[in-house]
């Protein structure tokens, strides 16, 4: 097994199954490549857990540390909360902006690794990790290890067929390292990094009235995720659900399945790490084959769908292009392998960005995050509690309403047999009446039900989309105010003379392309919350409207045949006789 050797100390959280390392600490690795940066291990005492990949260096193949990073020893990576809205911006445990004073000694330390996107080594086109692959071992065998034992059921990860509900929000994020320098932003910056502006796919910030906003799409399209079908490989060994995705742009259709969509989810969040992402739907592997887990499956994968077409970024993405017109097997492989070696991801993505040739105050730009920020917060709980409101509605149709209006019918049924105890022919129409009710009313308690599907699902779906979106805000934020103060620390050193003053104005180009970017992401998000939360409310009511207007014809008919309208009618035009003549003395009232 291979070693490693502690360079910055680590405390580990309180039942997270993570391992505390010292310096200089000799490790055994059981098991790498764990997302978000993690390698599991145990010490020499034998104890078990998760430690960060970049706080160590591996014994037999890494070369004597430099002085200059032996200094560091005890300002590891810094690191930052992820998905909290209160998370403070990344401190300054990096190299700073070189000069030519100091260049070559910061060349000398070694930086914090970049995250670069993953390499798929088998490009099948059809042979990707299945929803439903195993856990390995190395991480369910932990009988020895209560932490791990605690993280994996705070996680709900179960082994088997057992149901893992992993989406792309719902899934607890381990990785406690900031995204500012995971992604290459710092390195974007600090004018680290090698790339230079891109060409081929480009996009522009302009300004308008409303402040940054992205260049409107040109030529406005939808994409159609439809006819779901049970498919199968190896000769039936396996079988999966393939989506049809059919985009007006290009009239092309393509078959694509749940992995498919998870693996260009997994590219787009990776390139475009300050546009918040809506989530797909949850990985499940028992009942996978289920015909409401399929529909369901299918709304949340159009709504997702839809957002990626309204967005002026992400409708252009080279990514999103190949993955809903290419046909071709060959051309299929050519696509997935250059979109994993794409390097304009994260930071470098600014380079495909034209922003306006303004400089933008930076205090400005700060107020109008926070200001947004708020807002964000505010809504994430507002939509947390109708979600949880729409949800307890959702069981009550299908539960004591449905069985309120049935039993009511069931008590019809009743009184029809005590009629029929001592049977009159002056009775029969009343029997008759109540036959009728106690049918409708079984009647009604099942549209109940079908409500439920029919107006509360598509709102919970698109409720979903969203919780699973403002969750990613905190995050973006927190990139965004990493470059501010990136920006405020090179200015102190510009005062110092540590920075010259053209490396200074070079840093506050990269921090304002940064600024735009957020800026006209806030402008269209303000946009399409108004436009979603509309089109979301009239549907859901208009639905309720159609469903209760339906009922109360079906129980006005059912009056109608107790000769209650008639009554009614009559009690009417009373009270509106009543009403007009107050004015007169009682004694002269109809």
């Amino acid at each position: 097994m291979t070693q490693v050797r502690a360079v910055y100390e680590f405390e580990a959280q309180p039942n997270s199954g993570e391992l505390s390392i010292s310096v200089n600490e000799i490790l055994t690795v059981v098991r790498e490549g764990i997302q978000g940066g993690w390698l599991e291990g145990r010490n020499a005492k034998g104890q078990h857990g998760l430690f960060p990949e970049s706080y160590v260096v591996k014994i037999n193949t890494s070369p004597a540390l430099p002085e200059a990073v032996a200094i560091q020893h005890h300002n590891p990576p810094a690191f930052a909360v992820e998905n909290s809205w209160d998370a403070p911006p990344t401190s300054a445990h990096y190299p700073r902006l070189p000069t030519s004073s100091n260049e070559q000694q910061l060349n000398d330390v070694a930086a914090p690794a970049v995250f670069v996107p993953a390499s798929h080594d088998d490009d099948d086109f059809d042979d990707w990790t299945d929803d439903d692959e195993e856990l390995s071992e190395s991480v369910l065998n932990t009988a020895d290890n209560p932490e791990m034992q605690t993280y994996i059921s705070n996680n709900r990860i179960t082994k088997g067929d057992a149901m893992v509900k992993q989406g792309t929000v719902r899934m607890k994020n381990i990785n406690r390292f900031s995204n500012f320098v995971k992604s290459g932003m710092e390195d974007y910056v600090l004018l680290a990094s090698r790339l230079t502006s891109k060409t081929e796919e480009h996009h522009e910030i302009i300004l308008t009235t409303d402040g940054a906003e992205w260049i409107p799409v040109a030529q406005p399209y939808y994409c159609i995720v439809d006819k779901p079908k049970k498919e199968s490989k190896l000769k039936g060994l396996k079988s999966f659900i393939a989506y049809s995705v059919k985009s007006s742009l290009s009239g092309i259709q393509v078959s694509r399945r749940y992995k498919h969509f998870d693996w260009l989810h997994e590219r787009m969040s990776a390139k475009y790490i300050l546009i918040p992402l809506p989530p797909l739907p949850e990985k499940q592997v028992a009942g996978r084959y289920e015909e409401d887990f399929i529909e369901h499956r299918k709304n949340i994968l159009q709504i997702w769908v839809n957002k990626v077409c309204r967005h002026p970024v992400l409708s252009k993405s080279d990514v999103w292009i190949h993955f809903v017109t290419c046909t071709d097997e060959k051309k299929w492989k050519n696509g997935k392998r250059k979109a994993e070696k794409d390097e304009y991801v994260g930071g470098n993505f600014l380079y495909s960005v034209t922003v306006p040739n303004q400089p933008l105050d930076s205090s400005d730009v700060e107020q109008k995050v926070d200001n947004f920020t708020r807002s964000m917060r505010s809504f994430e709980e507002s939509v947390h509690f109708m979600y949880n409101r729409v949800s307890e509605t959702h069981k009550r149709l299908g539960g004591p309403y449905k069985t309120n209006w049935q039993k009511m019918g069931e008590a019809c049924t009743g009184l029809c047999r005590s009629f029929d105890v001592n049977p009159s022919s002056k009775n029969e129409k009343v029997i008759s009446a109540l036959k009728e009710t106690a049918k409708t009313l079984h009647w009604i308690g099942d549209e109940h039900e079908k409500l439920a599907k029919k107006s509360l699902d598509p709102l919970l779906d698109a409720l979903y989309s969203y919780k699973g979106m403002l969750a990613c805000i905190p995050d973006i934020v927190n990139v965004h105010k990493s470059a501010i103060s990136k920006l405020r620390e090179n200015e102190k050193l510009a005062i110092e003379g540590r920075v010259s003053s053209t490396d200074m104005e070079k840093v506050k180009e990269k921090v304002d392309s940064i600024s735009y970017m957020m800026l006209a992401e806030i402008t269209f998000q303000n946009h399409e919350l108004g436009e979603d939360f509309k089109n979301m409310m009239a549907t859901y009511l208009e639905s309720q409207g159609e469903f209760y207007m339906n009922i109360g014809n079906h129980l006005n008919n059912l009056a109608q045949k107790f000769n209650v309208f008639g009554f009614m009618l009559q009690r009417y035009f009373i009270s509106l006789s009543s009403s007009s003549s107050s004015s007169y003395p009682r004694h002269l009232r109809p």
